[in-house]
């Protein structure tokens, strides 16, 4: 037989028998400690990550198929100070206009000297391409110093034919003796295996006073109207056109009378170039160049600016020319 004790105290179990009574005390319960389970480890950072991971790897794929899909293209605007050197120039026939009026003798008309101008061309025999510096001097057969207005890029040769390059030249001094004639410069110049010849130089001629100068502006629409006739579909003059100038009067200067009869003769010696031609000459050149590249590359074909704009994520040129649209300005 037991009996339970208050809770408070210690708990005893009792047992009675004949001869004894015995208490055993109850041994004490461990304490229950509630425990928070421990919890599964997160797993939803490894797929934000793994996300992340495939989305750049995405994007990637989505570039290189935009890269390698769509063609690549290139406008570029270039403003030129002049013709590029690596134009091909070439000239046109001459040409002359006449005009003659009668003009009252009263008054006079001062025109100044100006300097002969013509082509220089360079001949290269080295299988290297060699470069001409604009401001580089010659003295002709006759003594006449003429220099370059141009560089000229001269292309390599190839032991079979030389390379070649046309830019225009003026004398140096004012006057009719800067007229020379062709191959007045003929023969070895300035670089090793480079020899050079001029074609026939005009428009130089003296400070001069003149009684009247013939209907000038009749006489310049006539020359424009004959040098359109002259180009071929394509082609651009280059400008200004060499033009000397003859005036005969029929009387001598400060001759007493009311009227004289005036004529002026103009003989032009114009040149032409194909644009489109040479706009794909530059593009050949900066071809798969950077932008930086492209602007010194042209900066040394009398482009002055260059304003390049690419496609959305490249940063070059593309390497095909035909894929390179060039607006070439002159000014």
């Amino acid at each position: 037989m037991s009996e339970q004790l208050n809770d408070t105290e210690p708990a005893y179990d009792v047992y009675i028998e004949e001869d004894r009574v015995t208490f055993v005390r109850r041994p004490e319960q461990e304490p229950v400690v509630e425990s928070t389970p421990a919890q599964e480890p997160l797993r939803f950072v490894p797929i934000v990550m793994l996300g992340a991971h495939g989305l750049i790897a995405l994007l990637a794929l989505v570039l290189a198929a935009y890269l390698a899909l769509i063609s690549a293209t290139a406008t570029v605007y270039a403003l030129a100070s002049g013709v590029p050197a690596l134009a091909h120039v070439y000239a046109l026939p001459a040409i002359s206009m006449t005009r003659s009026q009668i003009v009252p003798t009263t008054g006079r008309v001062h025109v100044p000297a100006t300097q002969a101008r013509g082509l220089v061309t360079f001949y290269n025999s080295l299988t290297q391409p060699q470069v001409i510096d604009a401001g580089t001097l010659f003295i002709g057969a006759d003594g006449e110093q003429i220099v370059t207005d141009q560089a000229a890029y001269v292309p390599a040769g190839d032991y079979t034919s030389n390379g070649q390059a046309t830019v225009w030249a003026h004398a140096l001094n004012t006057g009719v003796e800067g007229n020379v004639k062709a191959g007045d410069i003929s023969g070895p110049c300035c670089r090793a295996f480079i020899q050079a010849v001029n074609s026939a130089f005009s428009g130089g001629h003296d400070a001069r006073d003149i009684q009247a100068v013939a209907k000038s502006a009749q006489l310049q629409q006539s020359l424009q109207a004959r040098l359109s006739t002259l180009l071929s579909p394509g082609n651009t003059l280059v400008t200004p056109v060499p033009c000397s100038t003859h005036t005969a009067s029929s009387q001598a200067v400060g001759t007493q009378a009311s009227q004289m009869s005036v004529t002026v003769r103009q003989t032009c010696t114009p040149a032409a170039y194909n644009l489109s031609e040479l706009e794909r000459s530059l593009a050949s050149l900066i071809a798969g160049k950077t932008p930086q590249e492209a602007r010194a590359i042209l900066a040394r074909q009398s482009i002055k600016e260059a304003g390049i704009r690419l496609d959305w994520l490249r940063d070059r040129l593309p390497v095909k020319i035909d894929q390179i649209h060039i607006v070439l300005v002159f000014h």
